[in-house]
């Protein structure tokens, strides 16, 4: 996303800008958790593209009685019921009109804070009972990794080559990811 989002690659660079790394053979920046508490913009762009590009597209539940759904639909003991979370993230009904669009501002509040959406609107981390317990593990990874490739390098994609989703219990690309890395000058 970051590749098609030149703005957002920009922003999220302002914002580590300043920010204390710790230097590694190769004269590489790497950034730790704690310095990356407050990289609001980084997390909102990362939960921007779980949103549109969840890790398990599809989830499946299983009743173990009869129950209703808010809708009303009644569900028997022993339904499976599968659900894209992948189409999820395109709904206007969830998401509003600008569904389609990667628009990490729709995460941060007026405050600049981190919006809070529900675990069942945004269920890449799952809900209720089955929440992931290691959700803020795993997003403190990712910023950490990702603050630190896009600290030292400009990552583009190989020209001519398309990424597509595969469908999966996974998602994969179809043909991988290409990408050219270029070392950043001001690193």
């Amino acid at each position: 996303m970051m590749c098609k989002h030149p703005h957002v690659e920009e922003r999220i660079l302002q914002e580590l800008k300043g920010l204390q790394s710790s230097t590694w053979p190769g004269d590489l920046h790497v950034f730790e958790w704690d310095t990356l508490r407050s990289a609001i913009y980084l997390q909102a762009a990362l939960l921007e593209t779980l949103r549109l590009f969840p890790a398990t597209p599809f989830e499946e539940k299983e009743a173990l009685v009869d129950d209703v759904l808010p809708n009303g639909t009644k569900v028997s003991r022993n339904t499976r019921i599968i659900f894209s979370l992948y189409a999820m993230g395109r709904i206007e009904g969830i998401w509003g009109k600008d569904c389609m669009e990667f628009k990490p501002e729709r995460w941060v509040s007026k405050s600049g804070r981190l919006r809070h959406e529900p675990s069942y609107k945004f269920l890449s981390f799952n809900t209720g009972p089955r929440s992931c317990l290691g959700k803020e593990l795993s997003l403190s990874n990712m910023k950490i990794i990702v603050a630190s490739i896009i600290h030292n390098f400009k990552v583009e994609l190989v020209e001519g080559h398309e990424v597509m989703p595969q469908s999966s219990v996974i998602l994969h690309t179809q043909n991988g990811m290409m990408v050219r890395l270029k070392r950043r000058d001001a690193a």
